[in-house]
């Protein structure tokens, strides 16, 4: 269980959670799971307003779909006033609906609340049939056939009462699409050839597939065109990783043309460009220990490590004066760190290099110890942003020393942001000037300057987000 600092509570170990949460990581489904869903369901019967607004948050600013689905069943079951508003925020795609009901059914059995088939039936209606078709498959458990069947949307017209008879009877069209024309034709050259010509690849589908068209020797031009882009760039803001694991990918397997890198480049400066600035100097230390080195999820090859890495570049880009420090532990004669300092003006590149020093023991006695002894910049530090997994094993007692230390002998009003990635909490900080963020999406960026100005927490932000065009 969370251990809470002295301003934390359940509702912050309940947002770090769910923005940490990462579907298919089976050591956070195994435990994390439920216990969000015990914290969801406290907050549910205590404060269903805030249970609310994080719901929507998100789903709409992290792009988190599948435990946005669980706080919806959630909100549905404890807090039926709230289910209507609560699946019209999360539910952007028809599937998103069967999400919500099949995880309600997961933990709650089949005996949906009418506050939630209500809310979904009326959600289920703004969808035309090229959006049911391409998602006729549902989410989990469900199929839209078995929502229909469950919620009982009513026809506004004739034309809807055909479409809702179409799901019942499993008789939409299959759309056009990467997925339909890869199942029917193969992962050929000629298919990816047609699907860019086509201009129905989105953005996130481009990204996901690179790899797959420099396999097949597909013209892959026209794509980079789209994601070099700036506006395009847009449609990943809420996981620009996304893209840094489109280069990661291409790297690995030895696709990364130069073409291919500065149109990555171009996007993922684009993805961060509309964030505030950060003034002042920071440092930036990024935790590459052993317990980081572990993938994200099972599917993937993108470990922790790259995960802080590119989190560590995007805020470099944005801080006024940047130094990354990534660090370890010491280990025979390596003092268990390295640091650059500035950026190179390449955010993929700087956030690679960021991430190849072997793992060990997690030492956040490092980053204090440099910046007291061996920093030669006349001028302090204003803040410190850890990207870690909190799991501090080496100078965690001497933590507390070395930040009054350093207020003490450089900068009295220095801060402290401890970006939780895996939902673990606040970890060894505690105190003033200290707050903890968590996940990994560009919403976090824009919290740093905020809170140092004394607009709010994290939790704050999310107590205060916007709600009227869902209720």
């Amino acid at each position: 269980m969370t251990e809470y600092s002295e301003k934390t509570t359940y509702r912050d170990e309940l947002v770090n959670a769910v923005l940490t949460f990462m579907a298919g990581d089976h050591r956070q489904n195994g435990v994390n799971e439920e216990r969000i869903l015990q914290l969801a369901e406290q907050l549910a019967s205590e404060d269903p307003g805030f249970l609310l607004r994080l719901t929507a948050y998100a789903r709409r600013e992290c792009a988190l779909r599948s435990i946005s689905h669980l706080l919806a069943a959630v909100t549905g079951r404890h807090a039926p006033a709230y289910a209507k508003a609560a699946v019209r925020a999360v539910a952007m795609r028809p599937d998103d609906l069967c999400g919500i009901l099949s995880v309600y059914k997961r933990f709650y059995g089949k005996s949906f609340p009418n506050a939630l088939r209500k809310g979904i039936a009326e959600v289920f209606r703004t969808f035309d049939e090229d959006s049911l078709a391409r998602y006729r498959a549902g989410k989990g458990s469900v199929t839209l056939r078995d929502l229909v069947r469950i919620c009982h949307p009513a026809p506004e017209n004739e034309d809807q009462e055909k479409l809702f008879r179409k799901v019942v009877r499993g008789e939409l069209a299959a759309p056009y699409s990467w997925q339909t024309e890869l199942s029917a034709r193969g992962n050929t050259r000629e298919v990816w050839d047609e699907l860019i010509r086509s201009g129905k690849l989105g953005y996130s589908d481009m990204l996901r597939n690179l790899r797959s068209m420099f396999r097949t020797g597909a013209d892959v031009g026209p794509v980079f065109n789209v994601l070099a882009d700036p506006e395009c760039a847009k449609e990943v803001k809420s996981f620009p990783y996304r893209i840094y694991s489109a280069y990661l990918a291409l790297k690995r397997e030895g696709f990364l043309t130069a073409e291919a890198e500065q149109a990555l480049e171009k996007a993922a400066a684009a993805s961060v460009a509309d964030l505030p600035h950060i003034s002042g100097r920071t440092l930036i230390a990024v935790d590459v220990s052993g317990s980081m080195r572990e993938k994200v999820s099972p599917r993937s090859f993108v470990t922790w490590a790259d995960l802080a890495g590119f989190c560590a570049s995007a805020a470099g880009f944005l801080c006024e004066r940047s130094t990354i420090f990534r660090f370890s532990s010491a280990k025979d004669s390596h003092p268990g760190y390295i640091v650059y300092e500035g950026m190179n003006g390449r955010l993929l590149e700087t956030a690679d290099g960021t991430v190849s020093l072997p793992g060990a023991l997690t030492d956040m006695h490092l980053p204090f110890r440099w910046a007291l002894e061996e920093d030669l910049d006349p001028a302090p530090f204003d803040r410190m942003i850890f990207l870690s997994d909190n799991q501090c094993n080496v100078g965690k007692l001497s933590l507390r020393e070395d930040l009054e230390k350093y207020r003490r002998d450089k900068n009295p009003e220095l801060w402290i942001h401890a970006v939780d990635l895996q939902g673990r909490g606040a970890g060894p900080f505690r105190g003033e000037r200290f707050d903890l963020l968590a996940g990994w999406n560009s919403s976090l960026f824009r919290l740093i300057p905020m809170v140092e100005q004394g607009l709010g927490t994290l939790t704050d932000q999310i107590a205060s987000y916007p709600m009227e065009q869902y209720l």
